[in-house]
């Protein structure tokens, strides 16, 4: 793997398309002094015309990056999530709509990357995941990388594209290092051929007996069970890392689940109203439903805060242990 974070990938995106593409500009709250992630080294690289210090008031800056888009820029405008819902009335009813209002004769290529999600040791404020809020508003793509080489994929992408999206990183994900322990989300051997398409979910995993759907830090966790339960169980899972949270790829998790006859959604982010609740509902509308063999089950973050100490965490969020659990169960 080329970049061992997603913060790096990132960042070597930003820069590799920001030699190429004046236009590209990257605006964020302490950026001269490395203050965002991906941003580290890009202001002495590039300087102040092109990577912006804005003031800490997020909705101020999903403005000023619509305004910049408007003349032809596309900005990078980071956001740490506990501040993403003072952005969301800029996102949702400004960034998101300016085409549709306008007749696309104002273009709105904002890229805003979100780093949300579930730690552990943190206040209560800061670990919260809003991305089901994010796929409420039609026309903002939600992209979900689970591991650097799809980051890099997903910010080239989105700044070669046209209309706003969001790269949504879980905290968890964005500093972690994928070389040290040599984890691979990306393909593995029996895996479909990796595709660079970013709205197309990819097999992680290629298996008979179970559908597991994720995306973001539950790919590895997902990746974990299903090896362990084909080692020890002989259970063989087909894992499918959706990857895109708006548009969703249907048609790759349809088939996956119309296969196996029994599937599992998995995500970090809140049970209720949440992603695996809608893609639940579309399995249940679609083909698969007629080769279902078993509940469609889902394993997600419960429905309550996780405070600073260690147990509020275990509690509260999934991991691989929850995944082996729901495996056995439902292959029994």
């Amino acid at each position: 793997m080329k970049y061992s974070t997603i913060c790096e990938a990132l960042g070597a995106a930003a820069a590799d398309k920001m030699a190429k593409d004046f236009s590209v500009l990257v605006l964020g709250n302490g950026v001269r002094e490395n203050g965002g992630r991906l941003s580290r080294g890009l202001y002495s690289a590039f300087g102040s015309q092109r990577v912006i210090d804005v003031p800490p008031s997020k909705d101020m800056g999903c403005a000023l990056a619509l305004g910049l888009a408007q003349t032809g820029a596309k900005p990078i405008i980071e956001i740490e999530g506990e501040y993403l819902l003072r952005a969301l009335d800029v996102i949702a009813n400004e960034i998101a709509v300016t085409e549709f209002m306008y007749d696309n004769q104002y273009a709105s290529s904002v890229t805003i990357i979100a780093y949300t999600g579930f730690v552990k040791n943190a206040s209560v404020q800061i670990n919260q995941a809003y991305e089901a809020m994010l796929i409420q508003i039609p026309s903002l793509k939600v992209l979900c990388p689970s591991n650097p080489s799809d980051a890099y994929d997903f910010l080239t992408c989105a700044l070669e594209s046209e209309g706003p999206t969001v790269l949504v990183v879980e905290k968890s994900l964005a500093e972690y290092d994928f070389n040290a322990e040599n984890i691979s989300v990306t393909h593995t051997q029996d895996a479909d051929k990796p595709t660079n398409n970013p709205f197309e979910a990819k097999r992680i995993l290629k298996g008979e007996d179970v559908s597991i759907i994720t995306y973001g830090s539950m790919v590895k966790e997902c990746v974990a069970a299903a090896k362990a339960a084909n080692i020890q169980k002989g259970i063989s899972c087909d894992v499918i890392d959706i990857r895109s949270l708006n548009p969703i790829d249907y048609n790759t998790i349809i088939k996956s689940v119309s296969a196996t006859g029994k599937v599992i959604v998995a995500h970090k982010a809140r049970r209720t109203g949440g992603i695996a609740s809608e893609i639940a509902a579309i399995i249940a509308q679609s083909e698969a439903f007629d080769y279902l063999e078993a509940p469609i089950i889902r394993i997600c973050a419960n429905d309550e805060y996780t405070g600073y100490a260690d147990e509020y965490y275990d509690k509260c969020v999934p991991d691989k242990k929850d995944i082996y659990s729901a495996i056995l169960k439902i292959a029994e």
